[in-house]
């Protein structure tokens, strides 16, 4: 049979086909050849045992999630403050997925219009300013999450829970959490996947992390600066730092003024850290 991973406790992993879930076990051919089954993946069992992995699209390392067909990030605009460098910390996390990605900036009603930052991601992302007050814009972004695998990331106090209770007219998400695992919302520690309106919300620590694991040169070779950007840069190792202008087809875009230096600047943060990061790992 075939099936989706939703959840992995203890060895045991829930699989969903059709419209029930399986309890089975990893078989013994998955573990030599060193094989890990995610939350996410499409996977074969049978007999009680987890047999086959299928193809991922994509994998996301921390947490531990495949096949992730949307990332949605949870923003405030203001309470806390509008901040582009945490935005691009975020988007920074998940270029690489090749997913869709959708920004929902919050709290519209305390926004007075004027910041050129969110402008330019209305602009160059799949942006939507919503207001807690207004329950209509809710309903018209609820298909936002139709036959898609979505995961929610977005810094503390911007109100994600109060956008997926609003968004599904209940405390859905909060009830079905605290059933399964019999604790809070808060204090969840498995990656787990639930049916959520009409497609899959994954819920997991880590999600909210502004943490980056992969190699910086990754991130030169990901990071979208803007919408349809293209590297052209001479050599595939370019890391858009220290590397001269005439080869550096990012430095080229600031000189034109296509990339904001702002933008440019915010990259710049998360290379270095992402270089310290590495540094201490190897450490």
């Amino acid at each position: 049979m075939q099936g989706k991973v939703y959840q992995i406790l203890a060895g045991y992993y829930d699989i969903k086909s059709g419209d029930k879930i399986y309890r089975v076990r990893g078989a013994g051919k998955l573990r030599h050849n060193n094989l890990t089954p995610l939350v996410g993946d499409e996977v074969i069992f049978e007999n009680e045992f987890l047999i086959k992995i299928l193809e991922r699209k994509n994998e996301m390392i921390r947490p531990k999630v495949a096949n992730i067909d949307q990332v949605i990030i949870v923003m405030s605009l203001k309470e806390p403050d509008f901040s582009s460098f945490l935005l691009d910390k975020f988007l920074a996390k998940v270029y690489h997925l090749d997913s869709q990605i959708t920004i929902l900036l919050t709290k519209k009603d305390l926004y007075d219009g004027n910041n050129f930052k969110v402008d330019f991601y209305l602009k160059n992302q799949d942006t939507y300013l919503i207001s807690m007050q207004n329950l209509e814009e809710y309903k018209g972004i609820s298909n936002l999450f139709d036959n898609k695998v979505n995961v929610l990331m977005g810094q503390t106090g911007v109100g994600k829970t109060t956008f997926l209770n609003l968004i599904s007219d209940n405390d859905f998400l909060t009830q079905k959490i605290s059933k399964s695992l019999g604790r809070g919302i808060h204090s969840t520690r498995v990656v787990r996947m639930i049916d959520f309106l009409n497609g899959q919300l994954v819920d997991a620590p880590g999600f909210s992390s502004f943490e980056i694991d992969f190699d910086p040169l990754e991130l030169a070779r990901t990071f979208k600066f803007y919408k349809n950007f293209e590297y052209k840069c001479k050599f595939r190792t370019c890391q858009h730092y220290e590397e001269d202008e005439k080869i550096c087809s990012v430095k080229q875009e600031i000189s034109k003024q296509n990339i904001p230096l702002w933008r440019y600047e915010n990259y710049v943060k998360i290379l270095l850290e992402v270089r310290e990061s590495k540094n201490k790992r190897n450490f």
